[in-house]
């Protein structure tokens, strides 16, 4: 599992989902969710390589009603769909929202220097 080595004064970044339900509040707009993704592993070195951005949006049945008719690589990725429904479950319960935005995306490497004077 890759950790957070960084302090993000506006996120809450933990490995406990208990953690997370504090991203309601002002000071913190930041989720970060560290945890571990090994049963993914397979399906996530398969798309690891492609250019891949999904965004959707609605309730989560809409939303997995999208991913669900999506074609290319991620139509083969049964594990990573029912993770991202099993997340956005969790959230509406933590948070009752009425939507969600999803943006499934491959980033580049972003390399963070880090300013502080000497």
């Amino acid at each position: 599992m890759i950790e957070t080595n960084r302090k993000i004064s506006n996120a809450v970044i933990s490995s406990a989902s208990s953690d997370l339900s504090d991203i309601h509040l002002t000071s913190k707009n930041i989720g970060i969710y560290e945890r571990q993704i090994e049963a993914l592993s397979n399906e996530l070195r398969l798309i690891k390589d492609r250019q891949i951005e999904l965004r959707a949006s609605g309730s989560v049945a809409e939303i997995m009603a999208q991913l669900k008719n999506t074609s290319g690589i991620l139509s083969h990725c049964t594990l990573l769909k029912e993770d991202i429904s099993a997340l956005l479950n969790y959230l509406v319960q933590l948070l009752e929202p009425k939507i969600f935005v999803l943006c499934f995306a491959q980033l580049p490497r972003i390399c963070v220097a880090d300013s502080t004077p000497t």
